[in-house]
């Protein structure tokens, strides 16, 4: 079987992150975080497009689906954003806490409340400020070579999938 290069995206590594979402050790490439995101958002088109008809059709969609497409994807975000942040020589731990913690505030703060106005302004602070700090933790280049939390997932070819 030929190996595919490890800068190409492809479904496999996309779903690398659900067959390793309890698996808090080890590394993970840029690659697989954009893989992971690509499949994410094929399933919200998948699910937009469903709701879209079903509205059409003058049927009542399942919201829960919606929310357990994303619940599914939660949970090997915090495993792949933990890999991803040791592939840099970080420790992944607070980065999976605070992640989860972000989308916790994130929840609270798109409920309706006394005041959603005052809300929204936070809402705008908080989305740029994840954002930002999202962007920089995944897409920052990792050691390259072995280091304190296992080898260069690039340069193993036993991890590429």
């Amino acid at each position: 079987m030929n190996e595919v290069p490890s800068r190409y995206i492809t479904l496999a590594r996309g779903l690398k992150a659900f067959r390793e979402t309890l698996n808090f050790t080890g590394r993970s490439t840029r690659t697989e975080v954009v893989s992971f995101w690509l499949l994410y958002m094929l399933a919200v088109l998948i699910f937009t497009v469903s709701h879209i008809v079903l509205l059409t059709l003058h049927l009542m969609p399942p919201h829960f689906l919606t929310d357990l497409v994303g619940f599914l994807f939660l949970l090997p975000s915090f495993a792949l954003l933990a890999r991803r942040l040791q592939d840099q020589n970080l420790p992944g731990w607070p980065g999976a806490l605070l992640y989860a913690a972000t989308q916790a505030l994130g929840f609270w703060l798109t409920r309706d409340g006394p005041n959603p106005y005052q809300r929204e302004i936070w809402w705008m602070a908080f989305v740029v400020v994840a954002i930002t700090a999202y962007l920089i933790a995944l897409f920052r280049a990792g050691t390259p070579g072995p280091n304190r939390y296992g080898p260069d997932p690039r340069l193993d070819a036993a991890t590429q999938v």
